[in-house]
């Protein structure tokens, strides 16, 4: 439930003032005060409410609670009191705490499957079973599954301990589009596709000590640079993949072997410091990111080359604000991180198109920030594109149009030196703080998750991890960086 009835608004930067003017409410002043029940459903303002089910309080956006409490008009503050918030709803319109328990519901789903196939279970109806045959004829040539030349070798790898002798006796010849013949085990075929993998075992050998995507990084950067590339660079900690002549390096960072297993705490960053005292910048690159984001770290690593396709200057650019939706697509499909909820997104348009995105919010971390306080949380142009002086234009948009007083941000020193920011008159404020996240199914996950809160168990948030065999990943740590605006 909402704990305060009423909250207080500033009036720079509000997009809502007309709205509120309509309702009655004197906006004359720098800040004044409204009910809760008048803000939009779809308002980002922050508010105190109070779980139902454990009473813990919570800052969360309007819109958050008014979709958690469109169920049983109760919020819940985790996936336990979540838990707690169904079955409530499941007694009060089934009578058991599970809507399956229901004998109308088993009625329901009996009496459909009859008049759909014949029988209470459709995998017993004769309609399914010739259909499940025939799709089976047709693309295997068999009646049943188990009947498959695939089914059967499987089978016996999972079942007998000669496992090379199945895995070499289930072998496929492929082509690739260098001209390479080359043969291929059915597991090794399905584990690298599965992981996005090149299959050709002669451009990535079997028995190469470096990953296979190690290796695609690689051939992609000889493809792109025709310097001198050294392949485990030296000097006395190893680079995977070091550049000389533009004092640039690539560590490609496998999850497991990156994690806390492995790693301390320290060393992502500790690695990034050693070279840059050498006057070399460090790219870390992480595996997950290269199996799904590879698309966008190929378009920053070309930048990083100056090898972008495309240039685009941000004078022949015009401004407009962008709808929440089309920030997401051009986040998802540009930003390494994706998309992230923010107040305002800006874009530089060229013929129509959208290029460049910079987007604010008013969330240091955690907290809410003061009046006149803003956080810069996403800049990007689009793929194989630069715009040279975007973040310029962009920015000076915003000062002129919102009037901050102080805005914050962070660069990821897996990536960045900071010089952005630097260029368009921010100033460090603090060294790198490094964090982490959770390795989970080969890839990063936030670790706000898993805070404790979130988690049916007496031991802490890190123990409790362990034992379920997830660990952490730290990362390089981000700098803080601020711009103060007198007007």
């Amino acid at each position: 439930m909402i704990i305060k009835e009423t909250i207080t608004l500033s009036k720079f930067g509000n997009r809502k003032l007309e709205y509120f003017k309509n309702l009655g409410y004197d906006i004359r002043k720098d800040e004044f005060e409204v009910k809760v029940s008048d803000l939009t459903i779809g308002s980002r303002i922050l508010v105190d409410v109070e779980c139902d089910f454990c009473n813990k309080i919570c800052n969360i956006t309007y819109r958050e609670y008014c979709r958690n409490i469109s169920i049983s008009n109760k919020y819940a503050c985790s996936m336990v009191c979540g838990a707690k918030k169904s079955e409530i709803k499941s007694l009060e319109k089934w009578g058991t705490k599970h809507s399956l328990k229901s004998d109308i519901i088993r009625d329901k789903i009996n009496k459909t499957n009859l008049e759909k196939y014949g029988s209470k279970s459709p995998m017993s109806s004769k309609i399914v079973k010739e259909k499940s045959k025939r799709t089976l004829m047709k693309k295997y040539g068999v009646d049943h599954i188990s009947k498959t030349e695939y089914f059967r070798k499987k089978f016996k790898v999972a079942n007998d301990p000669n496992y090379s002798y199945y895995a070499e006796n289930s072998i496929s010849v492929f082509n690739c589009n260098k001209g390479h013949t080359f043969s291929i085990s059915s597991d090794i075929y399905h584990h690298r596709k599965l992981s996005n993998i090149n299959i050709c075992t002669n451009c990535y050998p079997l028995n190469e000590n470096v990953s296979i995507k190690e290796l695609e990084l690689l051939e992609f950067i000889k493809l792109n640079y025709s310097c001198e590339i050294i392949s485990n660079y030296r000097d006395d900690i190893e680079i995977d993949i070091y550049l000389p002549e533009l004092k640039l390096g690539f560590e490609f960072n496998g999850l497991y072997w990156h994690s806390e297993v492995y790693k301390d705490k320290n060393y992502h960053l500790e690695k990034t410091n050693w070279f840059k005292e050498k006057g070399i910048r460090i790219i870390h690159i992480w595996e997950d990111d290269w199996t799904f984001k590879k698309d966008i770290l190929k378009s920053q690593i070309l930048n990083l080359l100056s090898k972008s396709q495309n240039k685009i200057y941000a004078r022949k650019c015009i401004i407009k604000e962008v709808n929440s939706k089309d920030a997401r697509f051009f986040l998802d499909n540009n930003h390494i991180q994706g998309f992230v909820g923010s107040s305002i997104r800006i874009g530089l348009y060229n013929n129509n198109e959208l290029v460049s995105l910079m987007c604010f919010d008013n969330r240091e971390g955690r907290k809410k920030m003061e009046i006149g306080g803003w956080n810069l949380s996403r800049f990007c142009t689009v793929l194989n594109t630069n715009v040279i002086g975007g973040a310029s234009k962009l920015l000076k948009y915003f000062i002129s149009n919102y009037s901050p007083k102080r805005i914050v941000s962070y660069s990821d020193n897996s990536w960045s030196i900071g010089n952005l920011y630097e260029t368009i008159g921010f100033y460090k404020v603090c060294d790198p703080k490094i964090d982490y996240k959770y390795l989970i199914n080969g890839i990063k996950i936030n670790k706000q998750k898993f805070k404790k809160s979130n988690l049916n168990t007496n031991l802490s948030e890190s123990e409790y991890m362990k034992s379920i065999n997830f660990y952490k990943i730290w990362d390089c740590g981000k700098t803080k960086f601020e711009k103060i605006i007198q007007y």
